[in-house]
């Protein structure tokens, strides 16, 4: 018979893999947005060691139901702390790395304006001249109509 941890391991698994499937488009969708973003590399470098944290996190998880093990109230505790400690220094340079990385694209940002400007600009001369051709040519019709009815 199936032993109980066995069960939870698959549960916790089948999960995993329910999840993983369901947020696939997103996955994808969001490491090619990564790699088109000029601080691309950092962020997923970020991702990578997110992924194995989680990764080595589930290990142990499913290691500690196969093999049950006496925990003590120090190693909780400890755990508590470095978690913490992890939160603050994870938020402290992620915050620092995300203004660095705005930099560039708002400098992206303001010579695509810059561009769109310059190309808005071309096209309304060009309509503007056209639009005086067009202008010249109706004149140049009504004219001929004119000395056509008289």
């Amino acid at each position: 018979m199936l032993s109980l941890s066995f069960l939870v391991v698959a549960i916790i698994f089948m999960i995993i893999l329910i999840f993983l499937m369901i947020k696939f488009e997103y996955i994808v969708e969001h490491v090619r947005n990564i790699s088109e973003d000029p601080g691309g590399y950092f962020k997923f470098g970020q991702l990578i060691i997110l992924f194995f944290a989680v990764l080595s996190f589930l290990a142990l998880l499913i290691y500690n139901i196969l093999v049950p093990q006496e925990v003590s109230s120090t190693d909780v505790f400890l755990a508590v702390v470095v978690g913490i400690l992890g939160t603050i220094l994870g938020v402290f340079y992620g915050s620092k790395s995300e203004k660095y990385i705005s930099i560039p694209r708002k400098k992206e940002l303001r010579d695509y304006i810059q561009r769109v400007q310059n190309q808005a600009q071309i096209i309304v001369k060009e309509f503007e001249r056209e639009l005086k051709e067009r202008e010249k040519e109706i004149r140049e019709k009504e004219e001929e109509i004119k000395k056509f009815k008289k």
